[in-house]
């Protein structure tokens, strides 16, 4: 590599540590341009910036133009590496990455399926590339519209993730939580209502009740639960969640007053009107007060005040 390349590669480097994604996008352009006239384009070198450029394109927000770019490295690098070899497996899972955020949601979920099947085959399906590839499938075939699907999906995720991480491992809780919401979506509002009861005692057991994914869970099992048809339940649910987010984020925090809300609203679908009238109403002045009496929130809650009150007779 000759100085100037040298002292170039170093100048993007440092515009992209600081921010300058596009200086560096346009630095690596040139870049490589000169290193496949000077190197070749099969020479480590010149693949190497040919990565760097697609990189700091998509740190430049340009999704589109990066995706091209890491297509043409998977061209490149499977002619120079071959394909099975890990830098052309890790381009594509780029290139597919990329696909999905240019919009594409579809394409990316069959490119990641592809790339899956590939990584099994080479590395085994309990490396942890193939778990991250087997996860951006069910990801992006979730965004594609099939929840369905991707609910199987991430219950596969979650059972590979048990055997191979452990079942209280984070990682596994997510694909779990995944799995959950998937089939919430997916219309088995019931069957989710359960995974959320049995997720969330676990996350309860390993992370404890006041840590945030504890708290969402919760929140999530509660919300199931409204869907199933059961407003008393979820009720009692909310109420405990208003409890634990008081004591974790205070009692003035948005999530605590949205939680109230549901509290309030769940007590009115379980037939006590006038109870939701009163949690209303203390809900009213703790928003005026917090938000002010003109914000959105303090609106929604005068006017479910007045419907409940109205409704209590």
């Amino acid at each position: 590599m000759t100085a100037d390349l040298r002292e170039r590669a170093l100048e993007a480097e440092m515009l992209a540590e600081a921010g300058e994604a596009a200086a560096a996008r346009d630095l690596l352009a040139g870049m490589f341009r000169d290193r496949s006239q000077v190197l070749g384009p099969d020479h480590p070198d010149t693949l190497w910036t040919q990565e760097q450029h697609a990189c700091r394109t998509v740190d430049a927000g340009d999704a589109a133009a990066a995706r091209e770019l890491f297509a043409n490295l998977v061209r490149d690098r499977t002619r120079a590496l071959g394909t099975d070899d890990p830098e052309t497996l890790r381009t594509r899972g780029w290139h597919a990455w990329c696909t999905g955020e240019a919009g594409d949601t579809a394409a990316a979920r069959d490119l990641f399926a592809d790339l899956l099947r590939d990584r099994t085959r080479v590395l085994g399906p309990d490396h942890p590339d193939t778990l991250f590839v087997q996860r951006e499938h069910a990801h992006f075939t979730g965004e594609a519209g099939d929840v369905a699907a991707a609910g199987e999906l991430y219950a596969n995720l979650a059972r590979d993730r048990g055997r191979v991480l452990g079942a209280d491992d984070p990682e596994t809780f997510h694909a779990r939580y995944w799995h959950a919401f998937c089939t919430g979506k997916a219309g088995d509002v019931a069957a989710a209502r359960d995974l959320f009861a049995d997720l969330l005692r676990d996350r309860t057991r390993v992370l404890g009740p006041d840590h945030p994914d504890t708290l969402w869970t919760q929140e999530q099992h509660a919300g199931r639960t409204v869907d199933a048809g059961d407003a008393a339940a979820a009720r009692d649910l909310y109420g405990n969640l208003v409890r634990d987010r008081a004591r974790v984020l205070g009692a003035d925090d948005p999530e605590t007053l949205r939680t109230r809300d549901w509290h309030a609203w769940c007590t009115a679908e379980a037939g006590d009107a006038a109870a939701a009238s009163e949690l209303y109403a203390d809900l009213l002045r703790d928003r005026t007060r917090v938000l002010g009496p003109d914000h959105p929130d303090t609106l929604h809650a005068k006017h479910q005040h007045a419907h409940y009150t109205a409704e209590a007779g």
